[in-house]
């Protein structure tokens, strides 16, 4: 019987397919724990769910069998060891197997059948997957591609007031990723965003997550150039070095690009991943991020860094640097951090927004601290309260 279970939202893309083969090889032995931040000594005699105790699904739009995409990630410069997917090839084909179909929204932003009857419907779909899997209690986690924002009103400031409109299917007052957090807590199931959508970032669901009591957090994956920037971002501040300009390109292949390169949805990412400097280095910088789509890079990125900086008696400098990625590579272990941490906040009686899960995300509801050294102090601080 599983003690946890992990369902991800938009289950057969490339960081949940990671995902997927990344457990199944650490509960057959066939790979280290590397990137796995509860595989640290930090996490020695915290109680976290064994890796052998952890079910896996989840639902995505599309039908590609979970093999032949990670055969075509093994195919992609190596994300997946191709020896690796053959000797999974029979759990990737279970796993695959027990997918769910998820319901896509139509052209005007709504599911079919309105908003209600897809949050019931998903929550009954959740319910399902519990009692197949036999797991103790359920987190699940969007990995689903990123949406573009909607305006908050009235109506998401409190749960009540969300619901009833829900019920009266009112147009435009939710996202999907929305409806997947008002379902998983409807469920009693806890929610990860790792996202830049707006999900569980909303007044209306964190108080009904409150009123569920139980725990979640998010958003947008700190993976790759955002974890070096809030590293060194405060190495400049902490000299008393002027930052005057920081800009940044980043270049990536794959869904999670041709998404990205959709203008709405680059807005909201390009938000998320500057609020981190600004938030470290002041208003006084001049930030600028741009993302480009390029197909052939497929899962990975690269991301080239320009740092104009002045000295001691206003002396001009500056850095570069190039971060080259597999960003499904960075992301499924942290993935798997995060379903085993909140799952051990919920055994620890905590709920709502998890502040000191910060240094997993590029826009951490709940906290204004963005470096990640202390970020990641505040985590091992509160590691030691499980002990």
């Amino acid at each position: 019987m599983a003690r946890l279970g992990i369902y991800l939202i938009g289950a057969r893309g490339n960081v949940a397919t990671c995902t997927i083969a990344g457990l199944h090889a650490l509960q057959h032995g066939l790979a280290p724990a590397t990137g796995l931040v509860t595989a640290t000594e930090m996490f020695t005699e915290t109680e976290l769910a064994n890796l052998d105790d952890i079910a896996i699904g989840g639902c995505d739009i599309v039908a590609t069998p979970l093999e032949d995409k990670a055969r075509a990630l093994a195919e992609d410069r190596g994300v997946l060891p191709p020896s690796l997917v053959e000797k999974l090839r029979d759990d990737l084909r279970a796993t695959g197997a027990k997918i769910d179909r998820a319901v896509p929204f139509d052209g005007n932003g709504a599911p079919p059948g309105g908003y209600a009857r897809f949050a019931d419907t998903f929550g009954s779909t959740l319910a399902a997957f519990k009692e197949r899997s036999g797991a103790e209690h359920v987190v699940v986690i969007n990995l689903a591609s990123t949406e573009p924002s909607i305006p908050l009103s009235d109506v998401h400031k409190e749960d009540v007031s969300f619901a009833v409109a829900l019920r009266a299917n009112r147009t435009g007052i939710a996202t999907q990723s929305m409806l997947y957090a008002w379902s998983a807590f409807s469920a009693n199931a806890s929610f990860v965003n790792f996202t830049p959508s707006q999900a569980n970032d909303v007044s209306a669901l964190a108080m009904f997550a409150a009123k569920q009591k139980l725990p979640h957090a998010g958003k947008d994956g700190k993976t790759g150039e955002t974890l070096v920037k809030t590293t060194l971002a405060p190495m400049f501040r902490g000299r008393n070095l002027n930052v005057t300009s920081w800009l940044a390109n980043n270049y990536l292949g794959n869904a999670d690009g041709k998404t990205l390169s959709e203008p709405e949805a680059r807005k909201t990412k390009l938000a998320s991943k500057d609020e981190a400097l600004r938030s470290i280095l002041g208003t006084g910088t001049h930030l600028g991020t741009d993302i480009g789509y390029a197909p052939d890079m497929g899962d990975w990125k690269t991301a080239m860094d320009l740092i104009h900086f002045e000295g001691f008696l206003g002396v001009k400098m500056s850095m570069q640097f190039v971060w080259q990625g597999c960003d499904s590579a960075l992301a499924a272990p942290l993935v798997l951090d995060l379903a085993r941490l909140v799952d051990r906040a919920r055994r620890a009686g905590e709920s709502g927004m998890l502040d000191y899960l910060a240094c997993f995300f590029k826009s951490p509801p709940g906290t204004k601290i963005h470096a990640f050294a202390e970020q990641l102090a505040l985590l091992e601080s509160h590691a030691k309260l499980w002990r």
